[in-house]
């Protein structure tokens, strides 16, 4: 089930960013971590190879690679509050169709018109914040992986 759950909600979130046009957010963060690319490049030549998705496997080598240092559970924290955020959202569809089947089939949960709106608009509004705050921790959670990674690199050299 929650293979599933989590499955779907990458889809949800993927299919809000192309109706919106929303570019991944790590593109837009990863240009301020060219060094860290760089040596991510270096360490895993093939990657430059790759055509599809090279940022988002450049991500995971870093994510990785932080995650098997002592200082990295911060990282992983962060990763869990935003993949559950992120599972919120089919949650939330389910209950809606839940709700609505429910009301066109026979009205098995007894609701009324005003109940069925009503749990439909709450619902609708933790869906749409559960976006926002998915969105906000993945971003965070980004830099805090790039940001570790940057530090691993310098530190490590030396």
């Amino acid at each position: 089930m929650g293979y599933f759950i989590s499955s779907f909600g990458y889809k949800i979130e993927s299919i809000i960013d192309k109706i919106f046009k929303n570019e991944h957010p790590l593109n837009n963060i990863l240009k301020n971590y060219e060094e860290v690319e760089t040596k991510i490049l270096e360490l895993f030549p093939k990657l430059k190879t790759e055509k599809e998705n090279v940022k988002d496997k450049i991500f995971d080598k870093c994510r990785i690679i932080l995650y098997q240092q002592s200082y990295g559970e911060r990282a992983q924290s962060m990763s869990m509050q935003a993949t559950f955020f992120r599972n919120l959202l089919p949650s939330c569809i389910i209950i809606m169709c839940v709700f609505f089947g429910s009301y066109c089939c026979n009205n098995r949960l007894q609701l009324t018109g005003i109940q069925l709106s009503g749990g439909l608009v709450f619902i609708a509004v933790i869906f749409i914040f559960a976006r926002i705050f998915s969105q906000d921790l993945y971003k965070k959670w980004f830099r805090e992986v790039l940001n570790n990674i940057e530090i691993y690199f310098k530190l490590k050299n030396k």
